[in-house]
């Protein structure tokens, strides 16, 4: 299959099209975001020049404000001042309401613009996937050229979706390192009361947080493997250690329950508290790292794509 010239014509003319589609596109984005605005700030005038005339009817029938401006001499003249700025309130309610009337006049004009531009992006995918079949078929310098750019954007897509994947991973193992931590300052609270109160309740209640921090262990031990392996998929290693999830403690607590053995359960949860904060604050910047990458690389990706996209449109 070879491209011919005339489908290169055809091509150029559908890229015309969609550029004055977009254009108009652009002009209907900015015509309804100032009527939405409009409407807004006729809403608001309408209130003031309400407000305004409230305040000419007040002087206008019996009113303390009327008695008032009476007893001073000074209604007409009031009455004359309320009127002026009421007059004004409508003139500007008018003024903004004609504006909004004749955008959304202009909206509507751009919306049968577009009208007939509906099948230009079938028509270009349909013209693009001609030649890109053609230029598979090639062997000159310029086949050669858009294979490197076509390379170089499915390195991009690749790397792209490595981010992604460890960003995701990352989020995970944090959420889960964070309920951890939540859980061991649980347990350190309740093991505190265990330790001056001799009441099985309090016992019991810090041995069912203990389990849970114990399961919350394994989840975080988990979760960080798996974004280890993520994380190595980007060629790197994170200095992230797994937790200890021995709870060989708390069984000699629970059976040999004295103050010794509540100082050592005490102790390991205050282990496991810093090794949990540590965790998470080696976390945060590993996480931050990658998303300030992901925004990078996507930037360096709609770029990429632009640039085959010309080429190929031209060559």
């Amino acid at each position: 299959m070879h491209w011919t010239s005339a489908q290169q014509e055809q091509l150029l003319a559908v890229i015309s099209q969609r550029t004055s589609r977009d254009h108009i596109r652009r002009q209907l984005t900015q015509s309804e975001s100032l009527a939405k605005q409009l409407d807004a700030d006729l809403k608001a005038q309408y209130d003031s020049w309400q407000r305004e005339q409230a305040d000419v009817d007040r002087l206008q029938r019996l009113s303390w404000a009327s008695l008032y401006y009476d007893f001073l001499n000074r209604k007409e003249q009031q009455l004359t001042k309320e009127e002026a700025e009421a007059q004004q309130a409508h003139a500007r309610f008018d003024s903004i309401n004609a504006t909004l009337e004749a955008t959304r006049a202009r909206c509507h004009d751009l919306q049968q613009q577009l009208a007939p531009f509906s099948t230009v992006d079938a028509a270009y995918d349909s013209l693009i996937r001609q030649k890109q079949e053609a230029m598979a078929r090639r062997t000159d310098e310029t086949a050669r050229q858009y294979q490197q750019q076509l390379e170089e954007t499915e390195r991009l897509d690749r790397k792209q979706k490595e981010l992604v994947e460890a960003e995701q991973a990352g989020k995970l193992l944090l959420n889960d390192v964070m309920r951890l931590n939540k859980l061991l300052a649980e347990a350190r609270s309740r093991g505190n009361w265990d330790l001056f109160l001799d009441s099985s309740l309090i016992s019991y209640a810090k041995y069912q947080t203990l389990d849970k921090v114990r399961d919350q262990t394994f989840a975080v031990n988990h979760r960080l493997t798996l974004f280890q392996q993520e994380y190595a998929d980007l060629g790197r290693t994170a200095p992230l250690n797994q937790l200890l999830t021995s709870n060989t403690t708390r069984f000699v607590d629970i059976f040999f329950d004295n103050i010794f053995t509540d100082w050592a359960v005490q102790s390991r949860i205050e282990k496991a508290q810093s090794a949990g904060r540590t965790l998470e604050d080696q976390l945060i910047p590993v996480i931050k790292s990658i998303q300030e990458e992901i925004i990078q690389l996507n930037a360096r990706h709609t770029e990429q794509l632009a640039q085959l996209s010309g080429f190929l449109e031209q060559a």
